[in-house]
């Protein structure tokens, strides 16, 4: 009776493995030294990053890497990066009182005409238009909120 439990067991693992290998789902462990790069993005975005070093803090060659990440983010890393730094751009465009340039060194972006072209090939306007729309709600918003106490 063990042996079949254990020849039953085997066959289930050796499903599982198959079936994860044939469509592409990552394991823990490969989900796991992904976030580790994912998180490294987060805390250095500010930073000159490049997929050669992500893939070494993930412990994975640099096509396996790849590979991997997108697997698990449906991005490649360089896409993930730029979305990530477009976000915290919106973020500081909308918050802060930075200027244009502050926030392109503060997201790590090297190229004034790069960040340009991005930003507004995802968000559908300029940087300038995006920190004036946003800026000025957020005053009016804030302004509003200071009157009705």
């Amino acid at each position: 009776a063990n042996k079949i439990h254990v020849m039953r067991l085997f066959q289930i693992m050796l499903s599982d493995w198959y079936y994860r290998t044939k469509n592409g789902v990552p394991s823990v462990a490969v989900a796991e030294n992904i976030h580790r790069a994912i998180d490294y993005i987060q805390a250095h975005l500010s930073q000159p990053l490049n997929v050669s070093q992500l893939a070494e803090i993930a412990g994975y060659s640099l096509y396996h890497f790849t590979r991997m990440f997108k697997q698990v983010t449906s991005q490649t890393p360089v896409q993930y990066l730029t979305q990530q730094r477009i976000n915290r751009a919106k973020e500081l465009l909308a918050e802060s009182e930075m200027s244009i340039d502050e926030v392109l060194a503060a997201c790590g972006f090297s190229s004034y005409s790069y960040f340009f072209r991005i930003f507004k090939k995802q968000c559908g306007v300029t940087p300038h238009q995006y920190q004036e729309r946003h800026r000025s709600y957020g005053k009016s918003r804030r302004s509003g909120e200071k009157r009705k106490s």
